[in-house]
């Protein structure tokens, strides 16, 4: 592999040590780097490891903290949920009162009773960023049933209901 000088003063490139001492002049006809058949390779003096680009801007989630949510009650400043630990499941329920800037605005329509949502905490950092605290509501968002899927569910359930509810001739 060759490798190449550059002179700032005489406008030369010097290319060692595997050929014969060629000094390529730039700009001149034949003697440039886009006209020659078999061009130099250039390298650094010093060999550095080459750093990804779209990895200097990735951050990092660390999750400290995870609950599942259920909202009880909510008006337009706050929200009253339980939460239930995913974490250490021997944890009892918490009930809390959220402030409702702690929902991103997205997600605020669709705060009702009995909405089920998941909240996270943890760090967040990167090459780039610090280590910074952050804390993430998202509310789940799941299709609406449609009229025959409940009556299907209905149908089904009173099957269910007939056969172990109400027959209780079974013999042992």
């Amino acid at each position: 592999m060759s490798t190449a000088n550059f002179s700032f003063k005489e406008n030369t490139i010097s290319v060692k040590p595997n050929s014969e001492g060629n000094t390529y002049r730039i700009g001149h006809e034949k003697t440039d780097f886009q006209s020659i058949d078999n061009p130099p390779v250039i390298q650094t003096r010093t060999p550095r490891k080459p750093t990804k680009v779209n990895t200097l801007n990735k951050q990092i989630e660390t999750i400290k903290q995870t609950w599942n949510g259920i909202v009880l009650d909510y008006n337009d400043q706050e929200i009253t949920v339980r939460l239930e630990d995913l974490i250490d499941r021997s944890n009892p329920d918490e009930i809390v009162v959220l402030s409702t800037e702690e929902i991103d605005k997205s997600d605020r329509p669709l705060i009702q009773k009995g909405s089920v949502f998941l909240w996270h905490i943890g760090y967040r950092q990167g090459p780039k960023y610090p280590r910074e605290r952050f804390s993430k509501i998202s509310f789940r968002r799941l299709p609406k049933w449609t009229k025959k899927e409940i009556q299907d569910a209905n149908k089904l359930a009173k099957e269910y209901s007939d056969f172990f509810g109400t027959n209780t001739s079974h013999s042992a």
